[in-house]
């Protein structure tokens, strides 16, 4: 298979890879160390501003039927404030060298953890809402070092997580359109930038409704999309049969995959050309 080059060698040397999108032209985007850096000031702010809040009185039931429990929230924002390290956890992502790159005008910051595996094929991980890269770290070690986890070397990964559009430190879209459709467009520069010809992508939640849409755009090169909690859904969804408080429901859901939101929505002429799509296949490479 073609081995994909570090990030590092990216950042010093450039890499023209081939073009695999008529506007998203791979060689075009630059890749830059990116380092976490949250001023203690913001850490203090926050811890602040969560023991002054008010809360509201007890629920009057013992179950969830009226909302989270008011202990259960309480317990959460005590643990922000007094026992979780938002520093251990910086240093943890920076371990990993962070970086980011400008894709239609936004900074995407991502991971890059390449396996000492030669064989390793590229994977992308497409976390969901509301999520991170944080998401997807505790699967690297077995991912990029399958052998030091009780399996096999042909198992290994090059990974690659990128944080979504508008996600912790990504950058902000100004205007809308960022829906799944386009930010898997999005992913397919970050890949042939990184060198990958054939790769896997990888999503759960939101993560999914991006990689189902990556698979059309790259059937050569992308071998499996293995997802997790893909919701998919008829489109449009039937209503003939339903009570019309059921049909009102359904317009809305019709309405939200027709604006190419939905987890399950496919453009017209997206149909998956190639069953290796859908299935993970090694390959020769």
């Amino acid at each position: 298979m073609h081995q994909m080059p570090s990030s590092e060698a990216m950042v010093e040397g450039g890499m023209h890879g081939a073009a695999t999108d008529a506007v998203l032209q791979p060689h075009a985007f630059v890749i830059t160390p990116f380092t976490i850096n949250v001023p203690q000031s913001a850490l203090d702010d926050l811890k602040r501003r969560l023991a002054m809040t008010r809360w509201p009185t007890r629920e009057t039931v013992s179950d969830g039927s009226q909302g989270v429990p008011l202990a259960r929230v309480r317990a959460l924002v005590d643990s922000w404030r007094t026992t979780d390290d938002w520093c251990r956890c910086e240093a943890m992502l920076n371990a990993f060298g962070p970086y980011r790159i400008a894709i239609e005008g936004l900074g995407i910051p991502f991971l890059h953890v390449r396996s000492r595996h030669t064989n390793a094929l590229p994977l992308v991980l497409s976390h969901g809402w509301s999520g991170s890269v944080l998401a997807c770290a505790k699967v690297l070690g077995p991912l990029t070092d399958p052998t030091g986890h009780g399996g096999k070397a042909e198992d290994a990964f090059h990974v690659v997580i990128p944080l979504l559009p508008g996600f912790g430190f990504s950058g902000q879209p100004t205007g809308t359109g960022w829906n799944v459709a386009r930010t898997a467009r999005a992913w397919a520069p970050l890949l042939r930038r990184l060198g990958s010809t054939h790769d896997v992508a990888q999503g759960g939640d939101w993560g999914a409704g991006i990689t189902t849409r990556m698979a059309p755009l790259a059937p050569e090169s992308l071998v499996g999309i293995p997802l997790h909690w893909p919701l998919v859904m008829p489109v449009p969804i039937p209503t003939a049969a339903l009570a019309a408080d059921e049909q009102v429901a359904v317009e809305g859901v019709n309405t939200f995959v027709g604006a190419g939101a939905g987890f399950g929505a496919r453009a017209p002429g997206d149909a998956l050309r190639n069953p290796a799509h859908v299935v993970v296949d090694r390959g020769p490479w």
